[in-house]
């Protein structure tokens, strides 16, 4: 009986680090269990040993079903600032070669123009020389060219926001 108190102040304090996530999980293995706890008492020592072993079988699906949705959770939605640029000029850094390349003299205009070319649009931070694909590339084309604020998801892996808002930033950000 120890085991299961124990378990559970872990629970306690793992539902208390991940209150939104674990609710109804936790509900849910917190009924059941002291619902088995409660039944085990009044049965005979043959069924008490079957149930104390369900007791625990139904512990550790349940711990373990903790594991996975940890794992799960949502990445912090944060605002990142830059550039909007196609990707070709995100990878130089600069314009300056799209600028000859299509025949433009505006960040607008060769955004623009790689893009109808095929080059994805980026968010591309000049401070950190750091490049995010946008997952919206149709609200990203309203704004190419332009300083913006993209709040949104970062998917570290693919390095892509999830994009939720773009908005024009000042030329300073």
């Amino acid at each position: 009986m120890t085991r299961f108190v124990h378990t559970l102040a872990a629970l306690l304090r793992l539902q208390a680090d991940f209150p939104l996530e674990f609710n109804n999980l936790f509900d849910a293995f917190f009924i059941s269990a002291v619902g088995l706890a409660a039944e085990g008492r009044s049965h005979t020592p043959a069924k008490s040993k079957r149930r104390s072993r369900m007791k625990k079988l139904a512990l550790i699906a349940a711990i373990s079903m903790l594991f996975p949705a940890m794992s799960f959770a949502k990445a912090p939605e944060r605002t990142y600032t830059g550039q909007i640029m196609d990707a070709a000029c995100a990878k130089a850094g600069n314009h300056e070669a799209g600028y000859k390349m299509t025949g433009t003299n505006t960040p607008k205009d060769c955004t623009m123009a790689c893009n109808k070319s095929g080059s994805a649009l980026v968010l591309f931070n000049k401070a950190t020389k750091s490049v995010y694909q946008l997952d919206n590339q149709d609200e990203a084309k309203a704004l190419a060219g332009e300083n913006v604020r993209v709040r949104g998801t970062l998917d570290q892996a693919t390095k892509t926001i999830h994009v939720d808002k773009i908005s024009a930033a000042s030329p300073t950000h």
